[in-house]
């Protein structure tokens, strides 16, 4: 049986994910931190080789990122055939990668030169040409509409430019040299941070899913290193199918699969954690998750642990600007997942908890003497103790004697009138059983119907549970909602 390989389509893959997605929030975001740190921080698969990338460190951008000889692009029909590329490619994958840095100013030729020879479909670009203020790409390709740019003989026309999305700009160009004639797109990533992670988790699907178009020409993967940025893109490919497929899955051993091809793929702890998050973005588009509400529970606390870590680390500058998707982005079943352009809206991230010291003890006192109370300067420090009062050297006063009161006038007596006839107030069976009994003949001179406290208090009970209803519908519209969003 063939097995669909961009969304689970059966129950066997469903179960899968479903499986997966228990073990990991078993784990929990400092569980899988902790995975990180024991089990991929330092892995270097064995018995690969650099003889290639220690010959040509010129051409390297960073000294200490290696390129092994095992997986390395090597470039045909020139001068040299070095350039700082690995094939990512066989199974699991639907589509073979290549995973590169940042071209260098004296490597745009190599790297044009191997987009011609690969036969290139699409490139995804995951930074910036300057961030910081430092250089993290040369600018190999032109950017405005109608623009050219030649490099080792290969003529780049720019054919146009889509900048309305949330997270990427969208670039077709026209690639024409050395034997080839090439139509390609160039997605470039709007403000993803160095080491870092974006707040967007559905968007590495909608780069995935066009990658995938392309069977038979390979799509290219850069950040300014090529392993970090580029590892989460790949990584999270190379789990959706293993997944997909059925093979038994364990991330820890998929990273460590995927860096035989690409030495140091998925850099830090923070970008490890982030592939989870878009695993589980995209188990529950798909709607992995629907009738599992134990499930669902437990991915919404993994959710609450990753916005709290997250927003420590946005504070912290590893977090940065793309935006999350909205609710009417997320896949409804049955309908096949869509992963289109995210509205633009800004981000939120839960803040962590704050923590407030403890207040510095006062410093002892002695006893005050007999006096005023003892003044206080500051909040812990005490000020010096006023000394007490004394009659010593005082001159007493002398006040005059007060006169007696005027006597009253007397007061003449009010004149006799007749009483109005009394008008007897019937009330209510119901107030007079549930509040006073004295009131079911109230006589008063014309007097208006009578309402107890009792009964205001029965209103205002009935009007609160009234609220309290309101509220509680609309904590399940927000809980629906924010399950949906995941």
């Amino acid at each position: 049986m063939k097995l669909q390989r961009d969304f689970p389509t059966i129950d066997a893959q469903k179960e899968n994910f479903c499986k997966f997605l228990s073990e990991i929030f078993g784990l929990g975001v400092q569980g899988l931190l902790q995975q990180y740190q024991t089990y991929l921080k330092t892995y270097v698969p064995p018995d690969v080789t650099r003889v290639a990338f220690d010959k040509n460190m010129e051409r390297n951008r960073y000294k200490d990122v290696v390129c092994i000889d095992q997986t390395r692009v090597i470039l045909k029909n020139t001068n040299q055939d070095y350039i700082h590329a690995s094939h990512v490619r066989g199974e699991p994958f639907v589509n073979p990668f290549i995973c590169t840095q940042g071209p260098m100013k004296n490597t745009v030729d190599d790297f044009w030169i191997m987009v011609m020879q690969e036969r290139v479909s699409h490139i995804f670009m995951l930074c910036d040409v300057m961030e910081s203020g430092k250089s993290k790409c040369a600018q190999y390709w032109p950017p405005d509409v109608g623009g050219v740019a030649e490099h080792a003989g290969v003529i780049i026309k720019n054919l146009y430019v889509d900048d309305d999305d949330s997270t990427f700009v969208i670039t077709k160009l026209d690639a024409e040299g050395r034997g080839e004639h090439l139509s390609l797109k160039h997605l470039r990533w709007k403000n993803w941070p160095d080491k870092g992670v974006p707040a967007s988790v559905l968007a590495p699907f909608r780069m995935l899913t066009m990658s995938r178009q392309s069977t038979n020409r390979p799509t290219v993967v850069h950040c300014s290193a090529g392993i970090g940025r580029t590892g989460c893109i790949v990584a999270t490919e190379m789990c959706i199918q293993l997944l997909l497929t059925l093979k038994p899955f364990s991330i820890i051993r998929a990273i460590q699969q995927l860096r035989t091809m690409r030495v140091s793929c998925v850099q830090t702890d923070t970008q490890f954690v982030y592939v989870v998050r878009c695993l589980l973005a995209y188990a529950s588009t798909c709607g992995v998750m629907q009738n599992k509400p134990l499930l669902l529970q437990r991915a919404v606390k993994f959710q609450a642990e990753y916005d709290a870590y997250f927003g420590i680390k946005e504070a912290e500058g590893a977090t940065a600007g793309a935006q999350k998707e909205s609710p009417e982005a997320v896949y409804i079943a049955p309908a096949p997942p869509k992963f289109n352009a995210e509205p633009v809206k800004k981000a939120t991230v839960s803040k962590p908890a704050l923590v407030v010291a403890p207040l510095a003890p006062l410093p002892a006192q002695s006893p005050a003497p007999m006096g005023p109370t003892v003044l206080v300067k500051t909040r812990n420090q005490p000020a010096s103790i006023a000394p007490p009062l004394t009659t010593q050297g005082l001159v007493p006063i002398m006040l005059p004697p007060t006169p007696p009161p005027a006597p009253k006038a007397p007061t003449p007596p009010a004149p006799k009138t007749p009483l109005k006839p009394t008008t007897t107030l019937p009330v209510s069976v119901t107030m007079a059983v549930q509040d006073r009994p004295e009131l079911a003949t109230l006589t008063v001179p014309k007097a208006y119907m009578a309402r107890s406290a009792v009964s205001y208090n029965i209103a205002a009970y009935q009007q609160q549970q009234q609220q309290r209803q309101q509220q509680q519908q609309r904590q399940q519209q927000l809980t629906s909602l924010y399950v949906t969003r995941i």
